[in-house]
């Protein structure tokens, strides 16, 4: 047992299976896969044979009196996921394979009496963050901690590290969000405006900072620094953007404004050039039939256009709208169906043919506003209603010219008897 006996070891009985140890976890009543002996008072050295426990996931010894190297053979433990040896008393140097353990997200070996360099073989591709702080390491950062996808969190301080403090952020800030490198050994400064810009949390010893804005206390960082071309970079990348998206407002709203212009002066145009006649007196205006001219009003089709049914809702009253097309190509303001209507329904007044109020006529709209009845078409009304005509009686007058594409909702049909 490389574990010295506490009280807490004395609980484990060699007589039972490790799955009903405290501080044991496993899987399916067999398999062990977390060690949890937080601040056990455990004492020794960590065995090599740890990992012949090959699922393990977690191994937590923090907080404990742990001596001696860490083994070599945790390289073995393939699926570790969580490894906390911090606040221990573990000598000698980071193992050269540590750092290969691909599903490995949370490392800490901070508050011990680890020494040398930091390994530059590094595969933590799983890796969120890393705590190596209050230790003894020595030599640069690695470049490989920079590249790692998923590292966000990386506290190095109270080390013995060294190396230019400008060429060390160049390659760690592209992704951690908190980096601690204070109560190190390095040279050079960098802004603290940048750092405040680039990281949302830092630790900087004041011998490595400068300022761009005469911060209280620092030195004015020189324009040959390297940290500034990087500020620099890092404002442009924030500018570019913004002044990009900015551009981009700015057309979207001009060509906004330049068709809401366009379309208030063909709107303008389009109501100036609405020639409006009336054969009664009406309380409508044309805005009010132009208006009324959607697809929901739509009651009927006809060979020559759409009827729409128009409510006015200040006097109650309803309207049908015949809407008769204009063939531009013809260079004719007015069709020649369109001015027949006008001409004989206007000035004709029969109890049988539906009265015709006003037309209106433009360059692109041509329509007829009519009395308007419940009951269908008059050419629907008369296949439905097949009334008998007695011999020496003609049939309604010649309606040839109100076809079901002329709407006459519901007119009052009665026989009427000609000499």
């Amino acid at each position: 047992m490389h574990w010295s006996d506490s009280k807490f070891l004395q609980s484990w009985d060699l007589k039972f299976s490790p799955c009903g140890w405290s501080g044991v976890t496993c899987i399916y009543g067999i398999s062990i896969v977390k060690l949890d002996l937080e601040e056990k008072r455990i004492t020794g050295t960590i065995p090599s044979t740890i990992c012949q426990l090959k699922n393990l996931t977690v191994i937590d010894l923090s907080n404990n009196n742990i001596s001696g190297a860490i083994p070599a053979s945790l390289r073995d433990c393939s699926k570790l996921q969580h490894l906390d040896l911090s606040n221990n008393s573990s000598t000698g140097q980071i193992p050269g394979h540590l750092f290969q353990l691909q599903y490995l997200h949370h490392l800490s070996l901070s508050h011990n009496h680890l020494s040398g360099a930091i390994p530059d073989a590094i595969n933590l591709v799983s890796l969120s963050d890393m705590d190596l702080s209050h230790n003894q390491l020595s030599g640069s950062i690695p470049k490989g901690l920079g590249d790692l996808p998923r590292l966000y969190v990386l506290d190095l301080s109270h080390n013995q590290l060294s190396g230019n403090i400008s060429e060390n952020l160049d390659h760690l800030r592209r992704r951690i969000k908190t980096l601690r490198l204070c109560s190190n050994k390095f040279k050079g400064r960098s802004s603290v405006e940048f750092l405040r810009l680039t990281f949302e949390e830092n630790c900087f010893d004041e011998s490595n900072l400068c300022s761009n804005n005469s911060f209280p206390g620092l030195p004015s960082c020189s324009s040959g620094d390297k940290v500034l071309k990087f500020m620099r970079e890092k404002h442009f990348i924030i500018i570019i953007p913004a002044v990009g998206v900015g551009v981009a407002i700015q057309l979207v709203w001009i060509f906004y404004m330049v068709r809401k212009h366009c379309s208030k002066m063909k709107n303008q145009n389009s109501k100036e050039d609405l020639r409006f006649i009336t054969f009664h007196k009406l309380k409508l205006t044309k805005e009010d039939i132009v208006s009324s001219l959607k697809d929901e009003n739509v009651i009927g089709h006809g060979g020559s256009g759409k009827v729409y049914r128009m409510a006015i809702n200040q006097t109650g009253d309803t309207f049908a709208v015949k809407s008769i097309g204009h063939d531009k190509r013809l260079g004719e303001k007015f069709p020649k169906d369109f001015l027949a209507e006008i001409r004989i329904i206007g000035l004709i007044r029969h109890r049988n043919i539906v009265k015709l109020f006003c037309c209106i006529s433009s360059t692109d709209k041509n329509l007829l506003v009519y009395e308007y009845f419940e009951k269908q078409s008059l050419d629907k009304w008369l296949r439905r209603k097949k009334r008998a005509v007695s011999p020496g009686q003609s049939s309604i007058p010649s309606l040839d010219w109100c076809s079901s594409r002329t709407l006459l909702h519901a007119p009052r049909l009665h026989s009427t008897h000609h000499s």
